[in-house]
């Protein structure tokens, strides 16, 4: 398979889970996308491998709204000074 290569796959079960998700895949019903603090036990034990190691999902925006003039707790603005910091251009 080319880099370039799309595969298309059927999805049967949609979850919004990551625990599901998990049990879902070590129970054998299929693949996911997971990150990788979720898996790394199931890794260590070989209860799961990985597929497609050089596959980097596309970044997905993030988006913080919030009105500017308003008074915003310094608890908040120090959130949102910190993620737009610290956050990386693309996970």
């Amino acid at each position: 398979m080319s880099n370039n290569e799309r595969i298309y796959l059927q999805n049967i079960l949609f979850l919004n889970d990551a625990q599901a998700i998990l049990e879902c895949v070590l129970q054998g019903l299929g693949i996911a996308i997971l990150h990788h603090y979720q898996i790394v036990n199931a890794l260590e034990q070989g209860d799961l491998v990985e597929l497609l190691c050089d596959y980097r999902m596309p970044a997905i925006p993030i988006f913080m709204y919030y009105h500017p003039g308003r008074y915003m707790q310094p608890k908040v603005r120090s959130w949102i000074e910190f993620i737009g910091a610290n956050w990386p251009e693309s996970l």
